[in-house]
């Protein structure tokens, strides 16, 4: 199966998807995007990788994979601002919108047993978003950082763009 750069991606002509709950090319060019973002990232590890759960076309999960070697996960959940709040950086705190988002979780695998130490994303598609979600990723999925450091990044992040509690 032929594969697309993120460049090729980014140059469709529906890119950033926007519509994918509605038109399923969109959904599956997202889907694409997220995925080749993953492997663009995860580069020489990407055998050790697996998928976890299939992505829904509401885009919970958009991207879920796991690596069952080291019980680590990755979960992708696509943000949209249906809202139509006033976006970051131009607003901060309370009423924006920031289109990225990150937390630590505990996951199972598909029989509820082996528990996984699981990297949430909850982000729309964007510069920043990319910058931040391949920040992450390659902390917790290539160089296997350890929960504290991983948490240290996602503060880190939280505090840099002044978002809400």
């Amino acid at each position: 199966m032929p594969t697309y750069s993120l460049a090729q991606i980014k140059s469709h002509p529906d890119f950033p998807f926007a519509g994918f709950r509605e038109n399923p090319l969109s959904f599956l060019m997202l889907e694409l995007y997220w995925t080749e973002l993953f492997r663009d990232i995860a580069g020489g590890i990407l055998r050790d990788w697996m998928v976890l759960a299939d992505a829904a076309p509401d885009g919970n999960p958009i991207l879920s994979v796991v690596n069952c070697s080291n019980a680590r996960a990755l979960r992708i959940i696509q943000k949209v601002n249906d809202e139509g709040k006033p976006r970051y950086p131009d607003h901060q705190g309370e009423g924006a919108y920031y289109d990225f988002q990150a937390w630590l979780n505990t996951g199972y695998l598909s029989d509820g047993e082996v528990e996984l130490n699981e990297l949430v994303l909850f982000a729309d598609v964007s510069t920043q978003a990319e910058r931040e979600a391949r920040a992450l990723i390659r902390l917790h999925c290539v160089e296997l950082a350890s929960v504290a450091v991983v948490e240290d990044a996602i503060r880190a992040f939280e505090n840099r763009v002044g978002m809400p509690e």
